[in-house]
């Protein structure tokens, strides 16, 4: 028997025009990052020399509904939450934030009942995974621009990166439910 329930691997996609790269999904732009200022209104425009990396970055403010600097929980300090979006796909809501990593930062170990997308939009990061049953037993993907990771549920992961980092995680939420669990 199949199932109709839709994958939301299937909307995500990155584009890169010259040296800039955009997330979309279902094919809209939400993200776009650029090593130089574009002179036309894409949307947010959050200069990244303010926090320590090269570039620009740009957000759909009809798809993001809050922008602020919050500190990742149980991160490193500069392992920070730029924006959060709430969508529906397949009638379930949906979380995407925009993450920066700075040089020499990580996240907190963590894992999540239902399975993740990250997306690397600019510099580069290292994913360390584990499976909840044998958490010693460790695979390392390293994540540059243009890539996007399935985290399958229930499996831990770390985010590190030695030149910084902006990543989008994706991921469905139930109301009233938890589904973010540190180590």
């Amino acid at each position: 028997m199949e199932s109709d329930t839709k994958i939301l691997g299937s909307i995500l996609d990155l584009e890169q025009i010259a040296d800039s790269l955009s997330m979309l999904i279902n094919d809209s732009h939400v993200a776009s990052f650029y090593p130089e200022s574009v002179p036309y209104n894409i949307g947010r425009k959050i200069d990244l020399s303010d926090i320590g990396f090269n570039g620009f970055l740009y957000l759909n403010e009809d798809f993001f509904h809050s922008f602020f600097p919050k500190k990742h929980p149980k991160s490193s300090s500069q392992f920070v939450n730029i924006a959060k979006a709430f969508f529906d796909f397949d009638e379930k809501n949906h979380v995407c934030l925009v993450q920066y990593c700075a040089k020499q930062k990580h996240s907190s170990r963590h894992f999540h009942a239902l399975e993740e997308y990250i997306a690397c939009i600019a510099g580069c990061v290292e994913v360390e995974l584990a499976s909840a049953d044998n958490p010693e037993e460790k695979l390392n993907i390293l994540l540059n621009p243009g890539q996007i990771l399935r985290i399958p549920p229930q499996t831990i992961h770390y985010l590190f990166s030695d030149i910084g980092s902006i990543t989008l995680p994706i991921k469905q939420t139930i109301k009233g439910r938890k589904d973010y669990f540190t180590l």
